[in-house]
């Protein structure tokens, strides 16, 4: 019995909660989905479900393993496209993970363009702030603006971006302008919600790590940016959002002589599938985009 359906069984039988909903997703008899399982636990060793009358239930082992499951059906799968792939043609489906906020937008629009440049490709693209291992995700390509990296991913520099601290010049009237990181805490602050509760500043003598008692939090750059124009608190935001109100004379910075680490984008990348033609393509085209950049200042690969 082919190992890789009976592994694909495993999977279905986890979406669909029982063998009855996997018959139908995967077009085979119930019967024949009671096999494979039965096969896999065999060939493995292990109990990957706690069976009922209605539902199967993973074991501790069936959710160890799940991850690489994935992992390992979704490679083969990848195999097999890329074989049956005409040379030299940019073709395939390409799974993307991308920030969210600002960044994630434009980074966003990059990718739109690249899908009219190659209408071969097909694009499953997902926004979220969390990290994610492009590996156990079964993605082709993560676009990550924490420094992370994972065993067997390969990560390319796609740029930086420089932050600072700004308010309104309402609110630095009413309320004064800090001198030092530690003057904060007598102010109102307005915080990005995924950036946590401390900023990092640069002194003279190394980092000075500030904890905030946020009175605004939001996971929406455009309106903390708002929020702070309207005079609300002191706001700390990469420069390619708070830039034009800066220029318009809306947002002052301040403590401008403690300067903040630059928010850095990387493209993470499965060794595993560098050779993919699709992926190479769009490795490609987000790297050159880079060079005309607004956003962020380009960075040399590793």
């Amino acid at each position: 019995m082919d190992i890789i359906e009976n592994l694909r069984t495993f999977i279905a039988v986890v979406e669909a909660g029982n063998f009855t909903g996997a018959s139908r997703k995967l077009k085979i008899a119930v019967p024949v989905v009671k096999k494979r399982i039965d096969h896999l636990e065999a060939q493995a060793g292990v109990q990957l479900f706690e069976r009922s009358t209605r539902r199967m239930t993973l074991t501790d082992a069936g959710r160890r393993h799940l991850l690489k499951t994935r992992a390992a059906v979704d490679q083969v799968d990848q195999l097999l496209a890329q074989m049956a792939l005409k040379p030299n043609r940019v073709e395939g489906r390409l799974r993307i993970k991308v920030p969210t906020g600002v960044l994630g937008a434009y980074f966003g629009k990059l990718i739109n363009t690249f899908s009219i440049q190659h209408p071969g490709v097909s694009l499953d693209v997902r926004f979220t702030h969390r990290s994610e291992n492009p590996i156990e995700e079964s993605l082709d390509v993560s676009i990550e603006v924490e420094p992370v990296t994972w065993p067997g991913v390969v990560y390319f520099e796609l740029g930086t971006s420089k932050r600072q601290v700004v308010a309104s010049p309402s609110y630095l009237a009413k309320r004064g302008t800090p001198k030092v990181p530690g003057d904060l805490h007598h102010h109102d602050i307005i915080n990005y919600e995924t950036r946590g509760l401390t900023w990092t500043f640069e002194g003279k003598t190394g980092p000075l790590v500030v904890q905030i008692e946020p009175r605004i939090t939001s996971n929406n750059a455009f309106y903390l940016v708002d929020a702070t124009c309207s005079g609300n608190g002191i706001c700390l935001m990469s420069n390619y959002v708070i830039k034009p109100f800066v220029q318009r004379g809306e947002l002052v910075t301040v403590l401008d002589d403690y300067p903040i680490p630059d928010l850095s984008a990387r493209m993470h990348i499965p060794e595993n599938r560098l050779e993919f033609t699709h992926v190479q393509a769009l490795r490609t085209h987000l790297l050159s985009s880079m060079k005309t950049s607004e956003l962020l200042t380009q960075a040399s690969s590793p």
